[in-house]
């Protein structure tokens, strides 16, 4: 898996992770027992994956992936969060 820790705190604002670019992603948010939270394949522009969600204390990782087997490009990945 390819991941990205996105936020190790006592308390965990709105997050907001989301790709651009022409390649058409997957996202999914996991926790730190590697219990998925939450997938999106479509939300964002353009076939790009955008997932928002606000959850309790701990360490988040994101894995993004093309949506098929075979589907790669490049992207780039924004985390964004508020409280």
């Amino acid at each position: 898996m390819r991941s990205v820790a996105i936020g190790t705190t006592s308390k965990l604002p709105s997050i907001t992770v989301e790709t651009k670019g022409g390649t058409d992603t997957y996202c999914t948010l996991f926790n730190d027992d590697q219990e998925s939270l939450a997938t999106d394949d479509d939300s964002g522009t353009n076939l790009n994956c955008r997932i928002e969600a606000t959850e309790d204390a701990g360490e988040y990782f994101i894995e993004v992936r093309g949506y098929s087997g075979s589907t790669t490009g490049r992207y780039e990945l924004s985390v964004g969060a508020s409280d």
